[in-house]
Parts: structure tokens; sequence; C-alpha cells
């Protein structure tokens, strides 16, 4: 059920995805207040078994509303990642993100972090890499608290580097690297997921600095849609490292059907249409 409403939602706009949680948001609301009434009435009537079988339902309702709730942010994620639509998601996330709809609490830095790194990942697949890079330069990794750290710090120094290596800029693959590193030796830390972008950023830094071939993109798993293509892109880039155009080119072919919002993809249909 929750991906179904993931799914539904990542195919709407962001004004519909808006109406969509305003909704679901009415309908806890009138949950609740039912609840509050049937409450003082079962107490009046000193009913306590009832009162006990409402408090378990809007506990009920209200974990439930909690699960539908992140999966219409999973979905409104979703436009980007596995429908590869950065404008349609750029324009949805403004619209949605507690934190430019100056929601309670929108000034806390947890939000202003969430959007930066959703925002300036979509920047960034979509070639805009400058943009990308200053929102990312807002954010300070280091003061992010314990649960940001298992899941944005890694994207941060991830995405900093897919910019600048992106767009040609020369680097200190130490400066991406370290911090990773260190943060992957604490204990709470997701190590397969840092381990990953470790690799990630290995392998990139390998074939497009270095020009020494790496293949760790052609047994990596990409988690979505998204993440395919860019593992794609970069198989081609190793295979033309090696002299192996031909398959170079066949591997540019799988993703230059694919939106060409993308860098990746427009770089794909660029090299094919040259040779």
């Amino acid at each position: 059920m929750l991906n179904n409403i993931s799914e539904k939602v990542s195919q709407l706009d962001g004004e519909a995805i808006q109406n969509y949680r305003f909704r679901v948001k009415l309908l806890f609301i009138f949950s609740l207040l039912c609840y509050i009434i049937l409450a003082v009435i079962t107490v009046t009537n000193n009913h306590k078994f009832i009162m006990v079988i409402l408090t378990l339902i809007i506990l009920a309702i209200f974990i439930g509303y909690s699960f539908v709730d992140n999966a219409i942010t999973k979905g409104t994620n979703m436009i980007l990642t596995d429908k590869c639509f950065p404008d349609k998601y750029l324009k949805a996330l403004e619209q949605t993100s507690p934190y430019t709809q100056g929601n309670m609490g929108s000034t806390h830095s947890a939000l202003k972090n969430i959007h930066h790194l959703n925002k300036s990942y979509a920047l960034i697949v979509e070639g805009e890499f400058d943009e990308g890079l200053e929102l990312l330069k807002e954010l300070e990794p280091e003061r992010f608290n314990e649960f940001q750290k298992k899941q944005l710090f890694s994207i941060h120094y991830y995405l900093s580097f897919l910019a600048t290596v992106s767009q040609g800029s020369s680097y200190n693959i130490n400066e991406f690297l370290l911090p990773l590193q260190q943060m992957e030796k604490q204990e709470k830390i997701d190590k397969t997921l840092y381990g990953k972008r470790i690799k990630s950023i290995k392998a990139i830094d390998d074939i497009l600095d270095k020009k020494v071939s790496n293949y760790y993109f052609d047994s990596a798993d990409a988690t979505n849609h998204l993440e395919k293509i860019i593992f794609t892109y970069y198989r081609a880039q190793n295979e033309l490292l090696q002299g192996n155009k031909n398959k170079a080119k066949s591997i540019f072919q799988t993703i230059a059907t694919e939106n060409p919002e993308l860098f990746y993809v427009r770089e794909a249909k660029q090299y094919l249409e040259e040779n």
C-alpha cells in the first residue's frame, strides 16, 4: 500500500502533491477530533474498556499517518530518483518542502540541510554544477546531528565530488575521501552506504583524473534508476579509457534515450552523435 502511494505521488506535480498531503492531514485531524469527542463521552460514562480500545485505535491512526506522510515524501523524491525528471522535481520540492513553505520548524537547520541536499542533487545531475555547489557550501556537514551523519553526511561529500569532477575543476581527492573514511570508522554508521560512496569516488577519480581503469561500476548495485544512469555513464567512460569504443558506444546507447534534462544523458547523446 505505501509503495503504491509513493508511486502515485511520483507521477504528480508539486501542487497536486500539496493537495494530496493536505487531504491526508485533514483526514487525520478529523479522526483526532472524533477520538476526543468519543473519549469525553466514554470517560463521562465510565467505560474504561472502550476508552482503551479508542486509545489503541488513535495510536494506530497516528502511526499510519506518519507512514503515509513518509510515503508521500518518498514519492516526491522518486520524481528525481526513479522518474528522472529534475526540472519537475525542483518545482515540486519548492512547493512541498517544509523549509520553503515556512511550516512550523522551517528555520530548523535539519530542514535546511535536507532541502539543500535534495535541491543540489537535482541541480548537479541536471548539469547546474555551480549552483549545486553553492548550496552545498552553505551546509556544515561536520555539525550534522547523529541521524544526519548516518543519512546525509556521505551524500554531501559525494555530491560535492560529482559536481567538482563533472565541471572539470581541479581538486584534491582527500578533501572528499578523508571525511568519509573517518566517519566510516564510527560504530553507528552504515558502513555499506559509506563504503559505496567511497568506492564510487575512487572509481570516478581513477577513470576521469588518473586515467586508470576501474571496473567498480560494472558490478556496483544502483539503488535507483538515476543512480543506474550515472553508473552506466562512468562504465562507458571506463571502456573509452581502455580504447573499447564499440563497447563504450553500446553502453552509451542504453542511456541515450533517457530524459535529456540529465547531464549524463546529454553527454552520452553527444558522444554518439560525434562518433
